[in-house]
């Protein structure tokens, strides 16, 4: 049977206002119109300039699709950009960019928190080369 897969969302932790709004909602108990709720942070401090959005006006409905799949959204730390991507590029012998490697990293953090279940299937929708970057 086909069904619908849980969404979970990664933000570096230098522009990450959707997962504030979400950790906030989610402490308490996402309350009627959480979703109209999210911080705005003027000119983000991230390495990760294609990832610089300060203002996700999006969050509104991607923070409904998420809570309906029973997915999450997830931060992972800049600082572990390079060393992730260095990891990458020595494993699949192909060099990520670096909002690719957000994703990547946030695939893991997943794990870590528990968010992906054992027989689970993933897809990690990275869409950046380093040659796009």
């Amino acid at each position: 049977d086909l069904q619908n897969p849980r969404f979970i969302m990664v933000q570096s932790d230098g522009c990450d206002p959707m997962v504030q709004a979400w950790e906030k909602a989610e402490a308490e108990g996402f309350p009627e119109g959480f979703e109209k709720n999210y911080p705005v942070i003027d000119n983000p401090k991230t390495n990760v300039p294609t990832l610089a959005t300060g203002n996700p006006a999006t969050y509104p409905i991607i923070s409904k699709l998420v809570r309906k799949t029973g997915g999450s959204f997830v931060r992972m730390r800049e600082s572990k950009l390079i060393p992730l991507g260095k990891l990458i590029a020595y494993e699949q012998k192909m060099v990520p960019g670096p909002a690719s490697t957000v994703c990547v990293a946030g695939f893991f953090n997943a794990l870590k928190k528990n968010l992906i279940n054992d027989g689970e299937t993933v897809m990690v929708n990275i869409g950046e080369g380093a040659v796009r970057a």
